[in-house]
């Protein structure tokens, strides 16, 4: 493993301690920034950043390029880019692009209140999705890849999102069906969706109402 943590930093002797300096991070873990996030230790997240130290001894901020970072997504270990901003309020990614198909945006304090996220995708591939998830093995069946977005809230003990998009080349089990468009909530009670059509070789039907899939 050739991660590497490099700090190099100067503080102004007289308060309040002003900070510059520089913290450089070679496919490091996430905890190098005390970042511990469940899913990232899942998806084996290594960041690559040069990050600027600024702000006081007190209230430290690191302002970082993500270029060369990575997640480890099943198999495939998917780049990652954009910009993160830390401090001991909150962290921010704004925004963080992954691979060449999806964008992420990300506001979250750490003093409780709820945090919010938006997700814009285009061309990603429901293997990687379901993996992200961690998906029944089920959902593995159904193949394609997802175009649309996603906006988040109450991250992440009330999570509440809505969103809507296409699955583009559905198939399920290799058989084509076709594009799977929809819109959908995440509430309390699950996730629940409130339109939807197919339109394919085998059939071509829309609906709408509400379907929840509670887990």
């Amino acid at each position: 493993d050739d991660a590497a943590v490099a700090l190099a930093a100067a503080v102004e002797r007289a308060a309040p301690h002003r900070l510059d300096g520089t913290l450089r991070l070679t496919k490091a873990a996430p905890a190098a920034l005390y970042l511990t996030p469940e899913v990232l230790r899942r998806l084996g997240a290594r960041l690559s950043a040069q990050a600027r130290l600024a702000g006081t001894l007190d209230d430290p901020t690191a302002d970082a390029s993500l270029a060369g970072s990575s997640l480890r997504i099943g198999a495939h270990a998917v780049q990652v880019n954009g910009t993160l901003r830390l401090s001991r309020r909150r962290l921010e990614l704004d925004p963080v692009h992954i691979a060449t198909h999806t964008t992420l945006t990300l506001d979250l304090p750490f003093d409780g209140t709820a945090g919010k996220a938006r997700v814009d995708t285009v061309g990603l591939p429901l293997g990687l999705l379901w993996d992200v998830a961690a998906a029944p093995a089920w959902l593995h069946r159904a193949d394609g890849s997802f175009q649309g977005d996603l906006v988040m809230d109450g991250i992440p003990n009330h999570l509440v999102a809505s969103g809507e998009g296409e699955i583009r080349t559905l198939t399920w089990e290799g058989r084509a069906l076709g594009t799977l468009a929809l819109a959908i909530e995440r509430g309390n009670a699950g996730l629940k969706l409130t339109r939807i059509a197919l339109r394919g070789p085998l059939c071509d039907a829309r609906g709408d109402g509400a379907v929840t899939l509670a887990a």
